[in-house]
């Protein structure tokens, strides 16, 4: 009997013993990670950051304004700009002008310092293309080519375009923070780099609408 009674003690010593080896921590010390939940909402929002990216072609809807001023920092009008399906949308009105054709242009940098607007640099030209005119093809034309306005006998350019080389907010030829030109003379759309446009008549740096 005594035999048997030991036994059975050390039987339920082996036991006790199995028992604490399986609720112990793995070799490295760290606790079990625990199974990852599913979240539908963390799945829906993977959804809309995929939808919320842009490319090359902008942010679709994207409002620009440029306000235009003269040499002397007088007010000359207001140019806004809409990335849309097709391009940006250029719509303006710009007064105080005399009654001929007006290069106008994007130009490379963010600055309009008066009287004569030379701190906006040349043409935005990103990629290195020639001077031409807005219909020519990308290679063949600066990003900032926007020709020439038509000026009315009252002194006033209105206008509304397309261009489907810029866009606004993304891309290469993103023109949110340039400056936009209007000269005092006609753009050839031929002589390089400038067109022969003359002195810089009014000047506007292109900033995104926030509201």
């Amino acid at each position: 009997m005594k035999r048997h009674y030991t036994l059975i003690l050390m039987m339920a010593g082996l036991l006790v013993v199995a028992g604490c080896s399986s609720s112990e921590t793995p070799e490295d010390g760290a606790p079990a990670e625990p199974m990852p939940e599913f979240d539908e909402e963390d799945e829906h929002a993977e959804e809309e950051d995929e939808h919320a990216e842009v490319d090359e072609e902008g942010v679709l809807h994207m409002v620009a304004v440029a306000d235009m001023y003269s040499g002397d920092e007088e007010h000359m009008g207001q140019v806004m700009f809409t990335q849309t399906e097709e391009g940006v949308e250029v719509h303006g009105r710009i007064e105080s002008l005399d009654e001929t054709l007006k290069g106008f242009h994007v130009h490379e940098y963010g600055e309009c310092d008066p009287p004569d607007f030379e701190s906006a640099g040349g043409h935005f030209n990103p990629e290195g293309h020639p001077h031409g005119a807005p219909d020519a093809p990308p290679e063949e034309r600066h990003a900032g080519d926007f020709g020439n306005l038509e000026v009315d006998e009252d002194g006033v350019a209105e206008f509304t375009f397309v261009d489907n080389v810029v866009t606004l907010g993304a891309g290469t030829n993103d023109i949110v923070g340039k400056a936009l030109i209007v000269h005092y003379e006609e753009d050839d759309l031929q002589t390089q780099p400038t067109g022969d446009a003359g002195p810089r008549a009014g000047c506007g740096i292109i900033e995104a609408n926030t509201e």
